[in-house]
């Protein structure tokens, strides 16, 4: 948890930074990227290149295992603050992200 409101809101500014980021990687991969201004792809012990991210094929409907992803946005409701547009991001980045059948309703479900 932040000591600080203003802790919070860089987190939070930061947070939505990244998924911007992901974002453009979805529809575009890193094709077009030129600099890594945030910290998306600071590692503990390696720096990914621009070239190597400039690799990364467009991430549309490529992702198979959620429970492997973090979602640190958490902390701006803890602190009391409206975090619905927040929230908006992350649910529309995941629907680019995930793939297509995960939106499918089975025929049963749909009468």
């Amino acid at each position: 948890v932040y000591s600080s409101l203003v802790e919070t809101d860089d987190a939070r500014i930061q947070f939505r930074q990244r998924i911007r980021d992901i974002t453009v990687l979805a529809h575009n991969g890193g094709n077009n990227w030129m600099e890594d201004k945030g910290d998306l792809f600071r590692l503990d012990n390696y720096e990914v290149s621009i070239q190597e991210i400039q690799g990364i094929p467009p991430l549309k409907g490529k992702l198979q295992n959620l429970s492997e992803i973090q979602s640190p946005h958490f902390y701006v409701h803890y602190n009391g603050l409206y975090d619905l547009p927040i929230q908006k991001e992350v649910s529309e980045m995941f629907a680019l992200l995930c793939p297509p059948s995960l939106f499918e309703v089975s025929p049963h479900l749909a009468r």
